[in-house]
């Protein structure tokens, strides 16, 4: 028998809310999960990690329905990196919507991912208060 502690649960907790991951969602209503390393140019990096180890996965702005910022991070199905459409660069623009529930910053220029922002329109956002990205339709 496993004796859980109070600790125990704390620390995985604790672990769990301070990992950083995203889910990117296509417009074919597929997703993966991993970590958005960078959206430049229109073009959003997510290393994801899969049974055969991690891959970094290219997204063109045109493809992306949208970004969710969570914890999750593994796929469980084969690496897909062979079936994705080529990203062509362009613009992300779409709306940026709060963990804190303040009003959404809709951000009509490129919308950029770094390891601790986003940048929406001049904006440096904070990305653990950010919790989705709705990406427009191009």
């Amino acid at each position: 028998m496993v004796r859980v502690t109070t600790v125990t649960i704390a620390v995985i907790t604790l672990a769990v809310l301070t990992a950083e991951a995203d889910t990117v969602t296509t417009r074919d209503s597929r997703s993966w999960n991993g970590k958005v390393t960078s959206i430049k140019g229109g073009v959003l990096t997510l290393n994801a990690t899969f049974p055969s180890g991690m891959q970094p996965l290219p997204f063109g702005a045109d493809y992306i329905r949208a970004i969710e910022l969570n914890t999750t991070t593994y796929n469980p199905g084969a690496n897909p990196l062979k079936l994705l459409p080529k990203p062509d660069g362009g613009q992300l623009r779409g709306t940026v919507y709060m963990r804190d529930k303040t009003q959404p910053h809709k951000c009509t220029t490129d919308i950029t991912v770094d390891p601790t922002h986003v940048n929406c329109d001049g904006q440096s956002l904070d990305r653990q208060n950010v919790m989705r990205i709705l990406v427009d339709s191009h």
